[in-house]
């Protein structure tokens, strides 16, 4: 069936019901002056019905932080490629030079990388990836390394070919289908797997991430020493795919919306949330908001709401090596070249002292590597940043929840959730609140009563 585009049922022009009587001595805009009030689920249960009410009381909703799928692989790929003509150039050179770096030394040992030159990582399930594909597999859609290297091939899917994760990843970065869509294509695929991770995410942010790419590159180190000790190809395969795993946790540590301290983030918008519950400006969205309060995830919208900030408008950093650059993320990362060279070449001489130690050499430093990540001051300063939006990120939360709309199918199923998108679509539009001031003008002009405005837009199919 193909989706047409969408219409809006017309309103009735006389009524009783929770819309009219909300709005009774309202003007739209009025905030509503309490979080939360039983009357909102029956407001709700009027609109939507009862059964889907309760369905959505037992479901909590998942708000998803992440880098697109697509920029985790292009800095574990194609970044790198840009780095090595980067430092072929006169500017590069320079660069490379003014932080201690070796220009030609890099550029030879860049381009006699075996990923660098088309080379691929085995897993044990048949799969051969590219170490930006382990990079965005792992963490969002793979809890460990074990379970990525035990997938499905059919799962995994793949860039060329298309299919599971991979190619869906590929449509998303083309514009072939949106990000709701991409993400609902995820969880199917994953088998509700998908949610589950975005639920506990903190360790994809300062300083947590720092500390899990440690943890998995000493246990490829570590793999690596014994691969070589028994001569093992397939062990030093799996001591690549550690340490490309790891690799999604240090470009974590790049990403303007996850350089805060999540932890005490938290602390702050608990606090703020106690003294200032969340208010929509539109008094229909209060009944969503007071359902998000009743699982205890309001503060997961104001989380969202500062994240997707950060990554729109970056933040200043800089590194124990002296670089200060401007950094962001989610579909922004075009914009930070800096962090596209700083990032992979974190990527390239992580994997370096993989092979380095399959080859026999001396135990590499990691400090190599850690040098280059955004230092603590950096992570201060995005916290304190993050802090100062709590307030605005508190308001904005039921626009949020209007732009998220496209994830209710996902997360609530099909009928209900297209129940729920439907009406979020109408109720939470920009334009209602002009659109709900007219009818009550017109009501009043007429002397025609109470009027319930269009609670659903209506999809027709042919």
């Amino acid at each position: 069936m193909k989706q047409l585009p969408q219409k809006v049922q017309q309103p009735q022009q006389k009524g009783t019901g929770a819309l009219a009587q909300n709005r009774q001595g309202m003007r739209s805009g009025d905030e509503v002056k309490r979080p939360f009030h039983p009357t909102t689920i029956i407001q709700l249960q009027q609109q939507i019905g009862n059964a889907s009410v309760q369905r959505l009381l037992a479901a909590r909703p998942n708000q998803i932080q992440r880098y697109e799928g697509h920029e985790h692989q292009d800095l574990g790929d194609r970044s790198l490629d840009e780095l090595h003509q980067y430092l072929q150039t006169d500017e590069g050179k320079a660069w490379a030079k003014q932080y201690g770096l070796d220009p030609q030394a890099l550029t030879t040992q860049i381009g006699q990388d075996t990923m660098q030159q088309g080379g691929h990582i085995r897993l044990r399930n048949g799969v051969a990836l590219t170490p930006g594909e382990i990079i965005s597999l792992m963490g969002d859609f793979y809890g460990s390394w074990q379970s990525l290297d035990n997938a499905k091939a059919s799962e995994i899917g793949s860039s060329d070919r298309g299919g599971g994760i991979l190619g869906v990843m590929q449509q998303e970065r083309h514009g072939r289908i949106s990000g709701s869509q991409a993400n609902a294509q995820y969880e199917q695929i994953t088998g509700g797997r998908y949610l589950q991770l975005a639920q506990h995410n903190d360790v994809h942010f300062a300083r947590q991430n720092k500390q899990e790419w440690l943890r998995l590159h000493e246990e490829a180190i570590a793999k690596a020493r014994d691969a070589a000790a028994a001569h093992s190809e397939d062990d030093f395969q799996q001591a690549l795919l550690i340490d490309a795993a790891g690799g999604h946790f240090l470009t974590d540590a790049f990403a303007s919306g996850h350089l805060f301290d999540k932890s005490k983030l938290m602390v702050e918008i608990t606090r703020y949330l106690a003294a200032n519950p969340i208010r929509a400006q539109n008094p229909e969205m209060q009944t969503y908001l007071a359902l998000v309060d009743l699982h205890g995830s309001s503060d997961q919208l104001v989380l969202k709401n500062i994240h997707d900030r950060l990554n729109v408008e970056g933040l200043e950093i800089s590194n124990a090596k002296g670089m200060r650059w401007r950094t962001y993320a989610d579909n922004r990362l075009r914009n930070a070249a800096e962090t596209q060279h700083i990032a992979s070449l974190a990527i390239f001489l992580s994997r370096r002292q993989i092979e380095q130690t399959w080859q026999g050499n001396p135990p590499p430093n990691a400090q190599e590597v850690l040098d280059l990540l955004p230092d603590e001051a950096s992570i201060d300063q995005a916290t304190a940043q993050a802090i100062a939006y709590i307030p605005e990120a508190a308001r904005q939360a039921s626009s949020l929840l209007y732009r998220s709309r496209g994830m209710a199918p996902t997360q609530f199923g099909s009928i209900l959730g297209t129940i729920a998108e439907s009406n979020l679509a109408t109720i939470g539009s920009p334009g209602r609140e002009r659109q709900i001031d007219d009818m009550l003008r017109s009501s009043e002009r007429m002397g025609s009563g109470p009027v319930v405005a269009p609670s659903f837009t209506i999809a027709s199919w042919e």
